[in-house]
């Protein structure tokens, strides 16, 4: 990739459009970047590089610091690269976030960044992410790896340089992504730890079931049983301990089930015939008290029967009653009509106590609208005229201002032919200065002019030589030679005289030049405000015309505000008479429909009236016919009658009700009885508390035999879980231990910790095959540069078995035959040596990728550590690198280069901010 063309536009330091030819530097050979501190030199590289990938070169620039801070808001941020690669010419374009002036409004709006690539044969991206792509497929490298190959830093290097062996292995995992590898090594970490915790928990586990294992306290084996839970005995020691637990607590659940089987049938007999003899007890009981209950029921039943004939003998009275109660529910419909009708005659005279209060109001709102539109009329005359003079107060305040622009004119025009007449007096100022510096330096260069004259005879004597010929009088005997004053100027003294003199004649000339010009500005000027204050003021001085000008002005304005009062009053008077038309006829329409409102409230009146004497009538007649005074009176008596039957009803069911349960009572009992005295017939007495005792013991006996067997069934599940918990978590911690010890192992191998072994991870084994290609690559330019006296080299072996190793660097002398640590060069020596590494570095990564070729690389400060005889080795170096197409832009401040190199980009600051850049070739 060879830069043809970079433009910049806002960009860092460069403020204005920047338009850098770079195909003018040609396609091979050393250029240097030169000019003042921070003026913007690598930010060249910058721009290029953001060009490319829309990111700067250095870690420390961000994009959003890329906007100029002297360029003006109205001036786009962006950077346009044309370049050559592989024989074709392409162009990229970018612009980074900033702010611009609104293109409508006031204000400014956000530009977004854009990108847009144009390809050879005229096809175009514009979307960033497609622009992105094809930079890096075309490039064949990204980012980083450009900045890596194309920009060589001295500072970065010289790190490279020095670092130890954890410090390259940072410095190698970014540029040669070996992080794979680390987190490969990381990950083989992690792995061993999991599997230590999984190992950690299973024999824990392991143990947490041996220490639930259940034993009774009386048997032998309980002292096993307590080694293991201690951890003293061996998993397949365990587990046969647990078995022969399990067999004899198997053989004593059998037995005791079957001494629980055996209780079990001696209750159920025993339960039989104690059932029977409680049967026989409960029977005999039962008698008696039937007995009884027959008895007292034959002296109730007679009493019941006289009850129930007496209710009876009251049933006319209820008959009675539920006649009444008819009559009372038949006439109740006639109290809800004249309920109705009261209602409709409180209705009706509320009506017409409102309708007559409304009819006031309407009356006097009637009263009032005639009033309202009498004024309103009146007013409205009175307006009639209203707008006859806007038209002659319009052009009066029209004239007024037309008047009050030529005064403020004339003002305008004085006042700048005062300014004009400071111009003046300034340039001729300037030129009397120039004029009285252009007379003393002609007076000095005659003087001087006159004084080499006078002393050219001893100018001439100074030259003579006894034996050789005097120029004047061919004599070559010089007896008595011209003396030379020691105040006589030298001739180069008086041409230099002369020439300030009329160089300073020439400034003088111009000076009068500019001061002649604004003479004649100021004459014309001052003639066209002559005639405007003769038309305006008449016979007036210049000197006065300001003020009175300004007195014409304030004289005008008060009128112009009289006439405008004016104007704003009629416009009042024509506002209100509009007004006026809209609301006369608005307000008299509503006084007819007040009016109309009036005269059907008073016909409604009337017919409410009318309508209240014929419902007080209707309501009258309903109520002489009536027993009761309201309905609520009807209902109360019909309620009580209506529970008065209820109650002779209920007292008539319930009495019969009782004298036949009373009777069917009696009956169940007799029966009862005989049933009874059937049971009692032929059975003997038995002796229940005895057969109660008995039948206690057994079931204890059951509840002691039941007890045991929960202890063994829990012991017996409890011991079974551990064994089957123990053969599998044994089976699983012994296929851990196996994977834990090629793990282990690997993962020792992998992060350098073999015993005995360097202390080599498996990253820095990668990095060190990308080490060794670099060395070999840097000790090539490194030889050039240190005139065959220095080697680079990988130190072979780690100073001990402890610290990580594998990336320590060395020189070797060959001058002494030495090999020593890199960091003991000196500054110069360390510049050349981080310079062959980056170059070494450079060309390993161009390989990498695929062996892409950049025509173009950049070299950043670090020459003036170095003497001449190591800069003219580097300089061969470098200009061996650049024999074929390749173009070396170094970025110096060095002097020597500045006369060793001819082609030079030069970048100034200006003194207004921002900088400019220029090529120059020599």
């Amino acid at each position: 990739m060879r830069p043809l063309r970079l433009t910049l536009s806002a960009f860092g330091p460069y403020v204005e459009r920047t338009v850098l030819d770079l195909d003018q530097l040609g396609t091979n050979g050393l250029y240097l970047i030169t000019g003042d501190t921070g003026a913007g030199k690598t930010t060249l590289f910058d721009a290029l590089t953001y060009a490319l990938y829309g990111e700067p070169s250095g870690e420390n620039r961000e994009v959003s610091m890329l906007r100029s801070k002297y360029a003006h808001v109205g001036t786009p941020t962006e950077v346009e690269l044309v370049f050559a690669y592989a024989g074709k010419t392409y162009t990229v374009k970018r612009n980074p976030d900033y702010e611009r002036e609104k293109s409508r409004g006031e204000g400014k709006t956000l530009e977004k960044a854009s990108a847009e690539l144009v390809y050879p044969d005229g096809r175009s991206l514009h979307k960033r992410s497609e622009v992105d792509t094809a930079i890096r497929e075309i490039m064949g490298v990204d980012r980083n790896q450009f900045s890596q190959i194309a920009m060589i830093a001295q500072g970065e290097f010289l790190k490279l340089l020095l670092a130890d062996t954890q410090e390259r292995q940072g410095i190698f995992r970014e540029i040669f992504n070996t992080n794979v590898f680390k987190l490969f090594q990381d990950k083989l970490k992690d792995e061993l730890a999991l599997i230590n915790r999984e190992r950690d928990a299973t024999k824990n586990s392991v143990q947490q079931y041996i220490r639930g294992i259940l034993c009774d306290g009386d048997n032998v084996m309980s002292i096993e049983v307590a080694k293991a839970k201690a951890g003293s005995l061996l998993a397949d020691r365990v587990v046969d301990l647990l078995q022969q637990l399990l067999g004899q607590d198997s053989k004593s659940l059998e037995l005791l089930q079957g001494e629980y089987r055996v209780a079990g049938e001696q209750m159920e007999v025993l339960t039989a015939l104690l059932a029977k003899a409680e049967e026989h007890e409960k029977a005999k009981n039962d008698l008696g008290r039937a007995r009884n209950d027959f008895a007292l029921s034959e002296l109730r039943v007679g009493d019941l029967k006289a009850q129930r004939d007496n209710e009876k003998a009251r049933e006319p009275l209820v008959e009675r009653l539920v006649n009444e109660v008819s009559a009372i529910e038949s006439e109740l419909p006639s109290y809800d009509e004249m309920d109705k009708i009261a209602g409709e005659i409180a209705g009706l005279k509320n009506q017409v106590v409102k309708d007559k209060t409304s009819c006031g109001d309407l009356q006097l709102s009637l009263a009032t609208l005639e009033s309202e539109i009498l004024v309103l009329q009146g007013e409205r005359k009175a307006l009639e005229s209203a707008g006859e003079q806007k038209e002659r107060l319009l052009s009066q305040q029209e004239q007024l201002q037309r008047r009050k622009t030529a005064f403020a004119d004339l003002k305008r025009a004085i006042e700048g032919l005062n300014e004009l007449g400071e111009k003046l007096h300034a340039a001729k100022d300037l030129y009397k200065q120039a004029s009285a510096e252009a007379d003393q330096l002609r007076s000095e260069a005659e003087t001087k002019r006159r004084a080499f004259n006078d002393e050219q005879a001893g100018i001439m004597a100074a030259a003579l030589v006894d034996g050789e010929p005097c120029p004047v009088c061919g004599s070559p005997v010089h007896p008595a030679k011209a003396c030379k004053s020691q105040a006589a100027p030298l001739e180069a003294e008086v041409k230099s005289a002369e020439k300030a003199a009329v160089d300073a004649q020439k400034r003088a000339n111009k000076e009068s030049e500019k001061a002649g010009v604004v003479k004649g500005t100021v004459d014309a000027t001052q003639a066209a405000v002559k005639e405007q204050i003769v038309v305006l003021l008449g016979d007036c001085e210049i000197a006065g015309a300001a003020d009175a000008a300004r007195a014409q002005m304030t004289a005008i304005s008060a009128s112009i505000a009289t006439v405008q009062s004016a104007i704003s009053d009629e416009d009042k008077r024509i506002t209100r008479r509009v007004a006026l038309d809209a609301l006369i006829p608005r307000q008299e329409g509503a006084r007819e429909k007040t009016s109309s409102a009036l005269n059907a409230l008073k016909e409604r009146i009337a017919y409410v009236e009318a309508t209240l004497t014929e419902q007080a009538k209707q309501r009258d007649a309903l109520a002489v016919k009536l027993k009761f005074a309201n309905k609520a009176q009807a209902t109360h008596e019909k309620t009580a009658r209506a529970e008065q039957v209820a109650g002779l009803r209920m007292a008539s069911a319930k009495a019969e009700k009782e004298y036949i349960d009373c009777e069917k009572a009696l009956a169940g009992l007799k029966a009862k009885i005989e049933q009874l005295e059937k049971l009692i017939v032929d059975v003997r007495d038995i002796d229940i508390a005895a057969m109660q005792g008995e039948r206690k013991k057994l079931d204890a006996t059951k509840r002691h035999i039941f007890d045991k067997q929960n202890v063994l069934n829990t012991r017996l599940t409890t011991n079974e879980t551990a064994l089957n918990n123990i053969e599998s978590t044994a089976t699983s911690l012994a296929a851990l231990d196996k994977k834990w010890a090629w793990v282990k192992q690997l993962d020792d191998t992998a992060s350098g910790k073999v015993t005995g072994k360097e202390k080599i991870m498996l990253e820095t084994y990668v990095q060190m095959t990308y080490f060794d290609r670099i060395l070999g690559r840097a000790n090539t330019h490194l030889m050039r540069m240190s005139g065959g006296k220095y080697d680079l080299k990988r130190r072979a072996t780690a100073g001990n078995l402890i610290s990580q190793s594998g990336l320590e660097l060395d020189v070797i002398d060959h001058y002494n035959g030495s090999e020593r640590s890199a960091k003991t060069l000196s500054g110069g020596e360390s510049f050349i040596a981080s310079l062959s590494l980056a170059l070494g570095l450079s060309e390993e990564i161009q390989a990498s990728a695929g062996g892409i070729r950049l025509d173009t690389m950049f070299v950043d400060e670090g020459f003036g550590h170095l003497d001449e005889e190591t800069l003219q080795h580097a300089m061969r170096a470098l200009q061996s690198l650049t024999e074929g197409h390749r173009l070396i832009g170094i970025i110096s401040h060095v002097s020597e280069l500045r006369r060793a190199i001819d082609k030079q980009v030069i970048v100034k600051k200006e003194k207004s901010g921002g900088s400019t850049v220029s090529i120059t070739l020599g």
